[in-house]
């Protein structure tokens, strides 16, 4: 791992400090003017299997956004529009419960992979040198951040996802075979 890399991750860790808790304000801030929800599950899906920067990015969501007592964060997509058909295609896209869907089909294939053992078997060396097993990042990330943003999401569920419950019944399902699966007793 370069070390501007590692220092992207450890400015998110300390931006995700500042987020947690009830601090509205160091969340508003964080939210306008570091790193908004869209850009932070791009990040995400971009980051393929790059688990450190997967759980910085997975953490930060969880505290800045969905543990977050923001009204219009998961609000209407428009303000101005109570009715959600007259929004273009694009901008039903960029809602926040598309995006937090977009989020979800992320996690559900990274927990698939995981059950299904599509991951690499190599090792990630950060910029001290330490090296650690890309199956332990793996297991960090599902079991650490993974599960605490799927119980953020599940608890904050209050708004109206429509016909795509079955994500989350996928995601609950994967949760569950997750545990099954693993042979790890700290989990």
């Amino acid at each position: 791992m370069s070390v501007p890399i590692f220092n992207v991750i450890q400015l998110l860790q300390l931006v995700t400090l500042c987020c947690t808790g009830k601090s509205d304000f160091a969340e508003k801030k964080c939210k306008e003017s570091i790193l908004n929800f869209k850009v932070a599950v791009n990040i995400i899906n971009m980051s393929r299997d790059f688990w450190p920067l997967k759980i910085a990015v997975f953490e930060y969501i969880t505290n800045a956004y969905m543990d977050c007592n923001d009204p219009s964060f998961m609000g209407k997509p428009d303000a101005g529009t109570d009715d959600a058909e007259e929004l273009s295609e694009e901008q039903l896209a960029a809602t926040d419960v598309n995006v937090l869907l977009k989020c979800i089909e992320i996690l559900n294939k990274d927990i698939e992979d995981f059950i299904e053992g599509r991951v690499r078997k190599t090792k990630l060396q950060y910029c001290n040198g330490r090296k650690v097993k890309m199956q332990k990042l793996n297991s960090d990330y599902l079991f650490g951040c993974g599960l605490d943003f799927i119980k953020a999401t599940l608890k904050r569920k209050t708004y109206d996802v429509g016909s795509v419950e079955l994500k989350f019944y996928v995601l609950v399902k994967n949760c569950a075979a997750l545990f099954y699966h693993t042979n790890v007793n700290k989990h």
